[in-house]
């Protein structure tokens, strides 16, 4: 069927029927979009892990990191060293945690999540874990052995859209079995 060959995957396939028992439930009619299945369809197995992770807490910590040049005791540009560093693939069970910052733009592009410019936590330690990682560390120590060279490190969240609460919430994603146990499935 039409339905069977657009499913490529377990994790798209339980969501996908959450969706449809959503649409045939008069209580849930009003919260599914014509567009949720579409949107499904074009994510991989690991972005679906991702999107549930995301759902099951709003709003996620990670940093970028730069590195800035430094030229007689001022700074004259930046240079991007990672865009998105965070430990959400591991979190998430997702079997290739290293295309996530892939995997984050494609969620944008859906609309389902949003990077907002120039916010974070105001509890920085929040970050701590992450700026404290071996990756982290070791990543200073390369670009601090140049001279003229300072790490820094730019605190920035993941906030999940009211489009993407909304396809959660069609989902029933809080009734879905924890990372951990998708993560031994897929």
């Amino acid at each position: 069927s039409a339905f069977q060959s657009a499913v490529d995957n377990d994790d798209l396939r339980a969501l996908l029927i959450r969706i449809l028992g959503s649409a045939s439930n008069s209580d849930m009619s009003n919260n599914v979009i014509p567009s949720y299945p579409a949107v499904l369809k074009r994510l991989s197995s690991d972005e679906i892990k991702l999107f549930i992770y995301f759902s099951n807490a709003p709003t996620l910590p990670f940093v970028s990191i730069f590195y800035e040049i430094i030229k007689d005791n001022k700074s004259i540009g930046h240079v991007l060293v990672e865009d998105l560093f965070s430990n959400f693939g591991l979190a998430a069970g997702c079997k290739r945690p290293d295309s996530v910052p892939i995997y984050v733009d494609n969620l944008v592009s859906a609309r389902l999540i949003s990077i907002p410019e120039g916010e974070g936590y105001i509890d920085e330690s929040v970050y701590s874990e992450l700026e404290n990682s071996e990756h982290i560390q070791s990543l200073k120590a390369q670009i601090e052995a140049t001279p003229g060279r300072k790490i820094q490190i730019i605190h920035k969240i993941i906030r999940l859209t009211s489009f993407g609460r909304g396809l959660g919430q069609a989902c029933r994603i809080n009734d879905l079995p924890e990372i951990s146990d998708l993560t031994e499935q897929g």
